[in-house]
C-alpha cells in the first residue's frame, strides 16, 4: 500500500483523506460532477473515463486506452 498525498496518478481522481478513499469527479461546463467514492484507484479511473465518454465523446480525454480497460479486473 502507498501513502497518499491527495493526488492520483489517474485524471480526475484524487485521494479523500477523510473518507479514506479515492474520489472520481468530472468537470462538465464549469460544474464539478461526483462520481463516488472508491476503495480502488483504478476503479475510480474507470468509472471518471466512463463519465468522460458520456459528457466529451470522442473529445473524451481518458485515462486508459481500450486496452488497457480490458486488462482491468
Amino acid at each position: 500500500s502507498s501513502k497518499h498525498h491527495g493526488t492520483s496518478q489517474y485524471k480526475g481522481v484524487s485521494w479523500h483523506s477523510r473518507g479514506k478513499k479515492w474520489i472520481a469527479q468530472i468537470s462538465v461546463l464549469g460544474q464539478h460532477i461526483y462520481l463516488g467514492l472508491f476503495d480502488d484507484e483504478r476503479r475510480a479511473a474507470q468509472v471518471y473515463d466512463e463519465a468522460a465518454k458520456q459528457h466529451f465523446g470522442l473529445f473524451a480525454r481518458l485515462n486508459f486506452s481500450k486496452d488497457d480497460v480490458n486488462a482491468v479486473t
